[in-house]
């Protein structure tokens, strides 16, 4: 980072710092002096998400982040070796620059000249759950308007919990309920 700053002297880096003191305290050590980082602590999930926007660039290890920045518009910088979330390097949203300095520095010059890719995030348009949603209530509806949990679990490819967590969406909404009946629960449309 220091040599990033060094380099690149009119960019303002924002460096959110991870709490645990064995990370915390080496950076504060290496960096608080430098006049273009900004050390903030991690700031919580919508917060980020505002800061993110306002970026030209996102340098990170993080899997999360690399699916988020293209949502935005945004390159990444990928500071791995390697990256499972290869989709965004095809697609040209992201450089895994490695992580050694120099590898970085190329990395980051790269994404210098860097072109938004055409066909959008690599990763989805943010509106896969509501798909999935509509997708159950139609196989619900298409079995009279009531089906064991169950089955829908072994009539689509979706994992126990995503079908949960969008069965509790549903319920919330009062669109559906659900009513236990041994090891499994009776959904029903309302």
């Amino acid at each position: 980072m220091r040599t990033l700053s060094m380099r690149f002297p009119s960019d303002l880096f924002v460096f959110s710092v991870h709490p645990n003191p064995l990370v915390r305290l080496p950076v504060y050590r290496m960096l608080n002096d430098v006049l273009n980082i900004r050390l903030i602590p991690p700031p919580s999930y919508l917060p980020f998400l505002c800061l993110m926007s306002r970026v030209s660039l996102v340098v990170t290890d993080s899997g999360g982040l690399q699916e988020e920045a293209p949502g935005f518009g945004i390159p990444v910088l990928v500071v791995r070796k390697k990256t499972e979330r290869i989709e965004g390097v095809k697609h040209g949203w992201a450089v895994v620059g490695g992580t050694s300095e120099g590898g970085i520095l190329l990395a980051f010059q790269r994404l210098g000249t860097w072109k938004k890719p055409k066909g959008g995030n690599p990763y989805g348009d943010g509106r896969a759950s509501v798909r999935i949603a509509k997708k159950i209530y139609e196989y619900i509806k298409s079995k009279g308007g009531s089906t064991y949990q169950s089955d829908l679990l072994s009539a689509t490819d979706y994992s126990k919990v995503k079908i949960t967590r969008i069965l509790d969406k549903l319920e919330s909404k009062n669109i559906l309920e659900r009513k236990r009946r041994g090891m499994t629960n009776i959904i029903v449309l309302k």
